[in-house]
């Protein structure tokens, strides 16, 4: 009987014991895979975005890698535009308050003038004060605009007077 059943019980813990170390093996590749795979995502979420090697078998965890990767390149993607949107915020709050600051000086040198051509007889240096007064004026224009930037502006077309535009051209050169 012992020998009747030897060769069977023999073949059977020995392809028993075969299928457990290739089950060993096999599952040591997998675990490996998804560690790597875990690894990678917790460098993501540092803030880690580089892409990670695809493994060379093509099947689902190279499929999973792909995702990943794909994930990884959009978050830096958003990443990147948030730093420029929050760039161009600061830079909007700054130009404003500059814009704001000279503005206010512009105003106020404008209306010094304005106060010194009422009070004061000025003869042959009234031209010269209103073109003065008129380059503030333009200068506080472009400092309105350039404080409403960001802002949908309208442009208007209005009449001018060419004669006058090419004196005060004339006079400014």
């Amino acid at each position: 009987l012992w020998q009747a059943v030897q060769p069977a019980l023999v073949l059977g813990v020995g392809g028993g014991l075969v299928a457990m170390v290739l089950w060993i093996v096999v599952a040591q590749r997998l675990t490996r895979r998804f560690q790597e795979l875990e690894r990678r995502t917790r460098l993501i979420a540092r803030g880690d975005f580089s892409p990670m090697p695809l493994p060379r078998r093509n099947d689902e965890l190279r499929d999973l890698g792909r995702s990943v990767n794909e994930m990884a390149q959009q978050l830096n993607d958003y990443q990147e535009a948030i730093r420029k949107t929050e760039r161009l915020r600061l830079l909007g709050q700054v130009s404003g308050g500059l814009a704001h600051q000279l503005r206010n000086g512009v105003t106020g040198a404008r209306l010094s003038l304005q106060v010194h051509a009422r009070e004061c007889p000025l003869g042959k240096d009234a031209e010269t004060l209103a073109a003065a007064l008129r380059q503030l004026e333009l200068m506080e224009m472009h400092l309105r605009r350039f404080f409403d930037l960001g802002q949908a502006m309208e442009l208007r077309k209005q009449p001018c007077d060419l004669a006058a535009l090419l004196r005060d051209t004339l006079f400014l050169l």
